[in-house]
């Protein structure tokens, strides 16, 4: 029977066993696990086309929007139209906007910490977010990191504060107005610590894990001024989702219940998956891994990294970035850098 873990988040007092058992996990894992070799292939969702009448009756409802006096509203400009269809046996759901597709990613490091582990070696740690530009000229951010000057706890890791999401996309010439779509991978802290300075987009997250969050888990309060912002608005989604051709949301739980993760397509890179806490150290991504004491439920987590695992193979995934691994964070490039 796997076993079932529970955590209740930043700001709870428990970080002593956040740190603790998370450096006794990594330990044990060694550094003898890693993930199979990835090639640059780039592939893409081959999507079961709607009936030929359907698709007339849209071209003309979409045809009809543009026209119509109120499609310059910043509130009206994402038209969504939902298909269900099924890969490789399970079901995803396709919300179509129009044809833009990704064409950069940035990878924004926002904080760092160094780790001591028992074997006398330490463990590099990283935080971050990460921004989508696409081809007709929209920004999606990814998550948005920790609250400015947000004090580590007692117990868990020191991290060192960089430069933060704003800061960062002030560098790109972006200011938070200007971010299109937040998607929110969850609401732990290190997340969603700045969610409540994007007023201007809309927020996508998996139902599950907001109707969690709403409903008073203890697990989520240490962010929730940042998350549950009034002036929020969100868009609640249900397992596997494309956004847009060439970004796709992918179910993930585990690590907390409704979490998810993200494939970008891009030109000339490739698929590139965001694991984020899925999977956030590269030597855990194994099929038989253990949970440590700030994930929800083992047999989920398990259950999610030999989904990210299949993703990889299936799609020639070219990189897989891994949220909170200091070491290959070292190796990536980062923001004003990107990918395309």
């Amino acid at each position: 029977m796997c076993s079932r873990t529970r955590f209740n988040g930043f700001g709870s007092g428990q970080h002593s066993i956040w740190h603790g058992g998370l450096v006794r996990e990594l330990a044990r894992v060694g550094q003898t696990n890693k993930s199979k070799p990835m090639n640059n292939t780039q592939t893409s969702f081959n999507h079961p086309k709607p009936p030929r009448l359907v698709r007339v009756l849209i071209n003309s409802l979409v045809t009809t929007i543009l026209r119509s006096p109120w499609h310059g509203m910043r509130s009206q400009r994402l038209l969504l139209l939902t298909f269900t269809g099924r890969k490789s046996g399970k079901e995803f759901t396709t919300m179509t906007t129009n044809s833009a597709t990704p064409q950069r990613l940035y990878l924004m490091q926002l904080a760092t910490a160094t780790i001591p582990l028992p074997t006398g070696q330490t463990l590099d740690m990283s935080a971050g977010c990460y921004l989508v530009q696409t081809s007709d000229g929209k920004n999606i951010l990814i998550d948005s990191g920790l609250p400015a000057n947000h004090p580590s706890p007692p117990g868990a890791p020191a991290f060192e504060q960089g430069k933060d999401v704003i800061e960062q996309l002030g560098e790109l010439g972006l200011h938070p107005d200007d971010i299109d779509m937040l998607i929110c991978t969850h609401f732990d802290v290190d997340h969603a610590g700045r969610h409540d300075a994007f007023t201007k987009a809309e927020l996508i997250v998996q139902r599950e894990h907001y109707e969690l969050a709403r409903g008073g888990h203890p697990r989520f309060a240490g962010a929730r001024a940042h998350w549950d912002h009034p002036a929020l608005r969100y868009r609640l989604i249900e397992g596997d989702t494309e956004l847009l051709p060439g970004l796709t949301l992918l179910e993930t739980s585990g690590h907390t219940p409704g979490h998810q993760s993200v494939l970008v397509r891009l030109p000339q890179t490739g698929p590139v998956l965001l694991a984020i806490d899925a999977v956030s150290i590269q030597r855990q991504f194994t099929p038989d891994r253990n949970a440590t004491p700030i994930d929800d439920n083992e047999e989920q987590l398990r259950a999610s990294t030999r989904k990210l695992l299949d993703v990889v193979e299936r799609e020639h995934v070219a990189l897989v970035v891994f949220h909170h691994d200091g070491e290959q964070w070292r190796t990536l490039k980062k923001a004003p850098a990107y990918y395309e």
